[in-house]
């Protein structure tokens, strides 16, 4: 099971809708959080039937912000609140039996004004007790150890934004992460979180991969095995090296051979 994170900055582009398309296809992630759309519901809900998932979105204000929310059939997704910035819900898988809980999330851009996104982060953390983890651009390199979240790291590429100009007027930072309580790191020890490659947005998208440990195969023990002393023939050879035994047993039965095979020509010549 995975799950998706993307700033897309825009599906109003045939080249967004194409490469979120394609990263959908290509992962298969059971839930799927979008920021920027810059879209409306009706969009949203074009693209859901187009993509095969189901899902709800925060609608874009003018033609700025906007957000999606989408899952696969095979989970079950609970709304749990929503707003400009943020689409909080609870998953349960029907294979597991555990629920746990994902919020997408957006930091506001401006500096002046960022304290209200940690404001509102401290606020989802005090809304349930349930296994939580939060994922998207948080736009500022942070710590959430007030709210009892750490960052999971990542695998690949170590920033997922630029600015896109050229050196050396080139700036990057790593805004995009998820972040974990205790609760649904010991469900998943052993989640992962990938930076992918896309040329859509500033943005990278960010994959978390959920795994879950597994019982170890069981080992086949092996039969002891025995040799017994009988198949070197029946004389005693208990003080001969062994491959002086084998070769002398091989010697003999040459012998017989020569034997039989002279005995049974002469009796057909006959």
């Amino acid at each position: 099971m995975s799950c998706l994170f993307w700033n897309c900055q825009g599906l109003g582009r045939p080249l967004s809708i194409h490469e979120i398309g394609d990263l959908l296809r290509r992962y298969d992630p059971m839930l799927v959080f979008l920021s920027e759309t810059k879209a409306t519901q009706q969009c949203i809900d074009r693209l859901k039937r187009k993509w095969n998932y189901y899902g709800l979105a925060v609608d874009r204000v003018g033609k700025a912000g906007g957000s999606a929310m989408l899952w696969k059939k095979e989970i079950v997704v609970d709304l749990l609140s929503f707003y400009l910035n943020h689409i909080d819900v609870k998953v349960e898988n029907p294979l597991m039996d555990r629920k746990w809980r994902c919020t997408g999330f957006y930091g506001i851009l401006e500096q002046s004004r960022r304290h209200i996104s940690w404001d509102l982060i401290t606020e989802l953390h005090g809304q349930s007790d349930l296994p939580w983890i939060i994922g998207g651009d948080f736009n500022d390199i942070l710590t959430l150890d007030n709210c009892q979240l750490s960052d999971i790291g990542f695998e690949g590429y170590p920033y997922t934004w630029s600015n896109r100009r050229e050196d050396p007027h080139t700036i990057r930072s790593r805004l995009d992460r998820v972040c974990a309580n205790e609760e649904w790191n010991n469900i998943f020890p052993l989640a992962s979180v990938q930076h992918l490659h896309c040329s859509g947005s500033d943005h990278l998208p960010i994959l978390l991969l959920l795994k879950r440990p597994t019982a170890p195969p069981r080992r086949r023990r092996n039969r002891p095995f025995w040799f017994e002393s009988m198949w070197t023939g029946w004389d005693n050879h208990s003080e001969s090296d062994p491959m002086e035994v084998l070769m002398s047993k091989t010697r003999e039965c040459r012998a017989a051979l020569v034997r039989w095979s002279k005995s049974t020509n002469w009796q057909l010549l006959g």
